[in-house]
């Protein structure tokens, strides 16, 4: 049985029009801010960028910013070319056992560390392209980088969670099986190109233009059903109301 605490919980986009990007996702699904850092932040300085959280339910898409060419996401906005998906995150039940996952694979450990959310940054060439971040939060059922408070902030009258994620990949059933490795998934709840955890889904695709770095597609669920097909395209990311 697939563990509650095995989900996307933030999908992290790279723009360097935050307050735009911030103001199309508020105005077109509803969501609503919970927290902004600001890049003297100690939690962002190192990383060199200011961010935006905001909720879709319990989950988040994160907005960051590059303060200078010469950072980490200021780089890699250069590599695409513009704006677009950076990194996603998935909060595990189990870091020991995660970090033990990792090892096994040979996969690289890029960066750790945080309090109330202990995160692992593995080197995304060694998992098929994409900036991926393994958190696990202490509480279990917190999540602190969402902002203080940000469960009080939550609106859920347009859009209540996020279901999909698509990973934008150059071989989709290798990189499917490697993340499920990584994961500790059950081969049940696998197919070629796709993971399911808990209450959400991971689509691995073919990218159609050699960039394989964050997500490339994010499904949102719907509050209400006559809302369902709406889509934006965005940060060269595809919304998507299902």
């Amino acid at each position: 049985m697939t563990s509650p605490y095995l989900r996307i919980r933030q999908l992290v986009i790279g723009t360097s029009s935050m307050a735009a990007c911030e103001k199309a996702l508020c105005e077109t699904f509803g969501m609503p801010v919970t927290d902004r850092v600001d890049p003297m932040a100690k939690s962002h300085a190192e990383f060199g960028i200011g961010a935006t959280m905001l909720a879709a339910g319990s989950q988040f898409i994160e907005l960051v910013q590059p303060m200078s060419p010469d950072t980490p996401v200021g780089r890699h906005l250069k590599r695409l070319g513009g704006d677009g998906g950076y990194m996603i995150i998935l909060q595990i039940p189990d870091r020991e056992a995660a970090r033990k996952r990792v090892e096994a694979l040979g996969i690289r450990i890029i960066w750790e560390g945080g309090r109330g959310v202990y995160a692992l940054h593995l080197h995304p060439k060694d998992v098929g392209g994409t900036l991926l971040s393994l958190g696990m939060a202490t509480p279990a059922g917190t999540w602190d980088q969402g902002g203080p408070d940000w469960e009080k902030r939550v609106d859920t009258r347009t859009v209540r969670a996020i279901r999909a994620a698509v990973v934008a990949c150059e071989e989709p059933e290798k990189t499917a099986k490697l993340w499920g490795d990584i994961l500790g998934v059950a081969p049940e709840n696998r197919g070629p190109t796709t993971i399911d955890l808990f209450d959400c889904t991971l689509r691995f695709e073919k990218s159609p233009d050699g960039k394989f770095y964050g997500p490339a597609g994010i499904d949102l669920e719907a509050t209400d059903p006559q809302m369902r097909g709406k889509q934006m395209k965005l940060c060269g990311i595809n919304f998507r109301l299902v």
